[in-house]
């Protein structure tokens, strides 16, 4: 006899697994192989996994906590669990989506549920349309004044206790709300962490539940606002109107443990709201290039000076500039980036995607980015090194100073893990013969788990890991078993994570 709720846990455990891959946390933290051993496990894997959730062993055990850039100065907190944990908190947050979802009003524009495919809408176009309905409001209302602030460390500041009493008043299922109980509680508890974890979209349905009383008070009021995610846009009459809704925003956010950020919080006259909704000069530059102006290439490179030459790069023009020149195949700021990476570390995604449309062997871009891998600036951007790794993956980069490089990060136990995984992977697929050797060594001297995956993956793409080897590891190291039944089917490649977000529907 199946225990009772089994079926509704296997139903979102399917869908949080439907998702993985397509998180923002996904984008900014991939996983070396693209979780490929758990696509080979997942028949078997999400029974495991349900029988867990309704024995309650849905303790996060050793997060570890990735600094990720914010700007050059600034770091925000991105939690990584093991995709066990992950799987389950998700699947725990799916199971009460639909009723949080129904609760939220039209100004929420975050983490929205699409119903009919049973996804989240994509972040990037609900923010564009936030911005494009707040311009159309204004347009209709050209008299009104507008706030906009948002809350200073959102995520790492919500109270997990009342969160989880306004989730029991929703009536979820029981599994869902012990699952979540465990997970949050333990999340806080057990790890140098507070708050909501980071890097899961699914915890944005979790902040919007937590910010539905502002959102009331507000309607309540009769101020015309767009939230996205605890960024505000309010409308008021004048002056004095918002600063009455922004000190009432404070007292209900007071009792919520969370406080505006000041620095954020500005007031704008009518004459002003415009400006500060509508980014005229990209639109000029969009529609320049729509309709084939001659003058749009110049334009736009006049454009990527301005983002790149202040005290520091402007983070979104440097971005939308990027985006355009790529959209065109105008190598404008190749150089720029080569000369100036460790400028840029905390947009390194975007800069080495860009360069990676220009890649030829012959142009020496790989032995240049791999300089930058233990560069003083970018050594202390975890994340600009993994990036950087995956550059070299992706083109295929064969340097002396890539593989030198990979080894130091490798071998450097302080280096953070996710990183030298990465490492790992340049050397089982771009390294030399002697490296195979070494890769074995190295796999078992490893302590971390994580890095130890890699290593595995590594060796086997070194082809320096048979069969035998995968036997074993599979009966005596359950902690590996999953990848080493994968790799025992013998795949030809071994997915590699690309700068995309995949698309929902893994199963």
């Amino acid at each position: 006899m199946e225990p009772a709720g089994l079926d509704d846990v296997l139903k979102h455990l399917d869908l949080a697994w439907s998702h993985v891959g397509a998180s923002t946390g996904d984008l900014d933290l991939p996983d070396p192989i693209a979780f490929a051993d758990m696509q080979h496990a997942w028949p078997t894997q999400r029974l495991l996994l349900a029988q867990r959730v309704l024995d309650c062993d849905i303790k996060p055990a050793d997060v570890e906590l990735i600094d990720l850039p914010k700007n050059e100065l600034l770091v925000r907190p991105l939690a990584r669990v093991s995709l066990e944990s992950r799987l389950m908190y998700e699947a725990s947050v799916l199971a009460v989506v639909e009723k949080i979802d129904s609760r939220l009003s039209d100004a929420v524009f975050s983490h929205r549920w699409l119903s009919w495919e049973k996804r989240l809408y994509a972040p990037t176009g609900r923010w564009m349309k936030m911005m494009e309905e707040a311009r159309t409001f204004h347009r209709a209302n050209p008299k009104l004044m507008l706030a906009r602030t948002d809350v200073s460390a959102f995520y790492e500041n919500v109270d997990v206790s009342l969160l989880l009493e306004e989730l029991e008043a929703l009536a979820p299922p029981k599994w869902a709300l012990d699952s979540l109980t465990i997970f949050l509680r333990a999340f806080n508890a057990l790890n140098n962490v507070w708050g909501i974890p980071q890097g899961f979209d699914v915890t944005g349905i979790l902040a919007n539940l937590y910010l539905l009383p502002v959102d009331l008070a507000l309607k309540r009021e009769g101020f015309k606002h767009f939230r996205y995610s605890d960024d505000m846009l309010i409308f008021g009459a004048d002056w004095l109107a918002l600063r009455k809704a922004l000190l009432h925003l404070t007292a209900i956010l007071r009792s919520r443990r969370l406080v505006l950020a000041g620095a954020k919080t500005h007031v704008f006259p009518a004459d002003g709201v415009l400006d500060e909704l509508l980014d005229a000069d990209m639109n000029a530059i969009n529609y320049g290039i729509a309709t084939g102006k001659d003058e749009a290439p110049a334009d736009l490179h006049k454009f990527f000076d301005g983002a790149v030459s202040g005290k520091f790069v402007d983070k979104r023009n440097f971005t939308f500039s990027l985006t355009k020149l790529a959209s065109i195949k105008d190598g404008y700021a190749v150089e720029w980036i080569l000369e100036n990476m460790g400028s840029v570390p905390h947009i390194s995604r975007e800069a080495l995607k860009y360069l990676g449309i220009f890649y030829k062997p012959e142009s020496k871009h790989g032995g240049r980015i791999a300089d930058f891998l233990l560069d003083s600036k970018i050594s202390q951007y975890p994340f600009a090194q993994q990036n950087l790794l995956l550059y070299l993956i992706t083109n295929g980069v064969k340097e002396l100073a890539a593989r030198d490089s990979a080894w130091r990060l490798i071998e450097n136990k302080n280096t953070q893990s996710f990183v030298r995984e990465f490492a790992a992977r340049y050397l089982g697929l771009h390294g030399e013969p002697t490296d195979a050797i070494l890769l074995k060594k190295q796999f078992r001297e490893e302590r971390d788990i994580n890095v130890r995956r890699a290593l595995l993956v590594a060796c086997y793409e070194a082809k320096n890991c048979g069969s035998e080897m995968l036997e074993l590891i599979s009966r005596s190291m359950p902690e590996l078993r999953i990848t080493a039944d994968y790799l025992r089917t013998e795949p030809s490649s071994i997915p590699v994570p690309t700068s995309e977000r995949r698309p929902y529907g893994r199963i």
